[in-house]
């Protein structure tokens, strides 16, 4: 029986683009071996929202009860 390889998404930064807070990319094990058994599709959504590499961290907190993303060097 044959089986259609699966779609994964993974992070850009891991092992595909330089593309993390610091503007570098890291080596991972696991991505590596999942290549011979699916077919991995890199995404970044920080630099698909238009945040660029390197760049300053952001966190999704709590605000009066909503989700919001916020940069802390900023606010």
């Amino acid at each position: 029986m044959v089986y259609a390889r699966p779609r994964i998404l993974v992070s850009s930064c891991l092992g595909f683009e330089d593309c993390d807070i610091r503007g570098q990319k890291h080596k991972s094990l696991l991505v590596d071996e999942l290549k011979g058994f699916a077919e991995l599709i890199p995404v970044c959504p920080e630099m698909a929202m238009g945040l660029g590499s390197p760049r300053q961290s952001i966190r999704i907190v709590l605000k009066n009860d909503e989700p919001r993303l916020i940069q802390p060097t900023t606010g």
